[in-house]
């Protein structure tokens, strides 16, 4: 395992005699196990006292060298990823044809963007140290070390000439379009095959991941057993919203949709996301990352994320939930329109 210290962090590491005794600030010092995001370019060289924080050996001083162009990856925030699913869903859901499973009710339109608010989490699954794999308890986190090893197997199986060898499996198979249309299309197939049971089931998941997104601090505080309850509540409810066929399939639009959405809103960070691979090669990198130039790109977890990133997407979000409900929009002009005498 591979040690991340956070750039604010630093300070008091370097100078631990400014804060006090180095070993008291270990047990603040917000420090990941990570993976060096599967790159075998990557080390850490650690070198002086070492103590134990949240079960993961963490050195009191460490250097961070880089070989090559990768670098260490930091995961977007939880609740950003499932915010932007849920304008995402909003927004779509008044474009989506009924044909195509598009929601006709204010109750559909809701539940359409729940799903794809927690389907935007989902990409994450191929690591242990994400939201998404501490949803459901040990159940999640065993699935999650299943899906990094698919994951880095698919990737060594399609790399091209000049694509690197990785550790780990983040950022690679589950963060790319072809997962995003495989599993929408298998959520879709899976709702026309068994009907209830499968609509139940996908709603029980993605709603219980949007609950552990959304709600941030609540969740975690209450743990997954209440997460999956309130969630398994919902879905009993909520699974004679979609008494068709077409409605039913929507839940696969919204679930890809969601995935989408997450490897777009990775796309924004400076590591980037392999958005199109294996199929499209680029200087011989079939697992080239889709990015914005650096000038654009923001650091994940950083400042623009907390402080305006997501206060504004919730601002957004609730905004457009108030403009979904039947009526709303209506209601609102007539308010604030005079009525002409």
């Amino acid at each position: 395992m591979y040690a991340k210290l956070y750039p604010e962090d630093l300070f008091e590491v370097l100078f631990p005699s400014v804060v006090g005794n180095v070993s008291a600030h270990l047990t603040r010092a917000r420090v990941d196990a990570v993976s060096c995001n599967g790159h075998s370019e990557c080390k850490t060289v650690v070198s002086g006292d070492v103590a134990r924080l949240g079960g993961v050996r963490a050195p009191a001083r460490m250097t961070v060298s880089r070989v090559g162009r990768k670098v260490l990856s930091s995961m977007v925030m939880g609740p950003t990823h499932a915010m932007s699913g849920a304008a995402v869903g909003l927004a779509v859901s008044d474009l989506l044809p009924p044909d195509w499973g598009g929601p006709t009710s204010t109750a559909e339109t809701f539940t359409f963007a729940a799903v794809c608010a927690g389907a935007a989490l989902l990409p994450d699954l191929d690591t242990s140290q994400s939201t998404v794999s501490r949803s459901f308890g040990p159940v999640s986190n065993v699935l999650a070390k299943g899906v990094d090893a698919l994951s880095l197997g698919f990737y060594t199986l399609t790399r091209g000439k000049r694509d690197g060898k990785r550790r780990g499996g983040h950022r690679t198979l589950t963060h790319t379009a072809l997962f995003a249309v495989g599993i929408g299309a298998g959520v879709t197939a899976l709702i026309v095959r068994f009907g209830k049971p499968a609509i139940i089931a996908t709603l029980f998941i993605f709603l219980g991941l949007a609950l552990r997104g959304l709600a941030g601090e609540l969740a975690k505080e209450k743990g997954w057993l209440a997460v999956s309850a309130v969630a398994a509540v919902l879905s009993a409810l909520t699974w004679q919203m979609y008494p068709t066929e077409a409605g039913s399939t929507g839940l696969g639009v919204a679930v890809a949709l969601g995935c989408v959405t997450h490897c777009l809103g990775d796309a924004i960070t400076k590591d980037g996301v392999p958005f199109l691979a294996p199929f499209i090669t680029v200087r011989k990198e079939r697992w080239w990352e889709l990015r914005l130039p650096p000038f654009l790109s923001i650091r994940a977890g950083g400042p623009f994320e907390k402080v305006i990133l997501g206060p504004a997407l919730t601002v957004a979000v609730g905004l457009m939930a108030v403009w979904a409900i039947d009526g709303a929009p209506q209601a609102i002009y007539d308010a604030f329109m005079p009525v002409q005498g």
